[in-house]
């Protein structure tokens, strides 16, 4: 017998997942129930691009310019013609990042890597029908160290929840591991490490079973969907292109949820 996740077409959750869901479910459910894909913004693709030019300074290059340049283009390539009202402060944000990070990790020694690029975990916890899948940033196994890097334009002093349920799951799936996380800004760098495992586990196990009630509640993923309300004021719902799928959804502005261009779902890729 399948459960409510499966009958939903989910075989898995990630902390992205129980973070979005705890703090937008509606626009969880656009995602993972009706299967709508809006961009990437700014702040994240900024994010990646740095991550790309610290890793190959840490593989292959002692020449910090060139990790710069590496990043930069990749934010360019990523972000495309697109419009960001915050491109250019992003963009200026990756230099500072990019020297931040590597000055953090020069001393720690070169991460390892499956062959597949990051190496990927999978947590099962009890009582959650399905388990967690996830990836993991920089590992090194002759310090007994995880490190998730982190890039913000503001240092911050503690780990928010979000990045404390990130940071649990990946502690327990690499239990003789030390986690820490690498928050880099344009002028200071601080790690910061996973505290509290099991308190946050247990949260994460609450949400998760939360998600399989309201799952449980209905196999009509429009109707859940529509169930919830949006908050178009939270950051999550930055993106326009899903504003525009969830003002069809809920029938706001007279853009009808009939005939909206939601993908059937045998279209959709989990």
């Amino acid at each position: 017998m399948t459960n409510a996740f499966e009958r939903h077409g989910l075989d898995h959750l990630s902390a992205s997942q129980i973070n979005l869901y705890a703090n937008e479910p509606a626009l969880w459910c656009m995602e993972k129930l009706l299967g709508h894909k809006g961009h990437a913004g700014a702040a994240a693709i900024r994010g990646m691009a740095i991550e790309e030019g610290v890793l190959h300074g840490l593989l292959h290059t002692n020449d910090v310019d060139a990790c710069i340049a590496l990043a930069e283009q990749s934010f360019d390539h990523q972000l495309g013609i697109r419009p960001a009202h915050d491109r250019e402060k992003q963009r200026d944000a990756i230099a500072g990042c990019v020297t931040q990070a590597l000055e953090a990790l020069k001393d720690v020694g070169e991460p390892t890597f499956s062959g597949d690029g990051q190496q990927r975990i999978e947590v099962q916890l009890e009582g959650v029908s399905v388990p967690f899948i996830g990836y993991l940033d920089f590992v090194y196994p002759n310090e007994r160290l995880v490190v998730d890097l982190k890039t913000t334009l503001r240092l911050p002093s503690a780990l928010s929840a979000s990045h404390h349920r990130q940071g649990a799951l990946y502690a327990l799936a690499r239990s003789d591991d030390r986690v820490e996380f690498l928050y880099a800004t344009p002028k200071k760098h601080a790690f910061l490490p996973i505290t509290d495992v099991d308190f946050v586990i247990a949260e994460i196990t609450a949400i998760a079973q939360s998600m399989e009630r309201f799952l449980s509640l209905s196999n009509d993923a429009q109707d859940l969907t529509r169930s919830l309300a949006p908050n178009f004021e939270s950051f999550y719902w930055s993106d326009e292109t899903m504003k525009t799928h969830a003002r069809r959804v809920w029938d706001i502005g007279g853009q009808s949820a009939e005939g909206s261009d939601a993908p059937e779902p045998s279209q959709i890729s989990w």
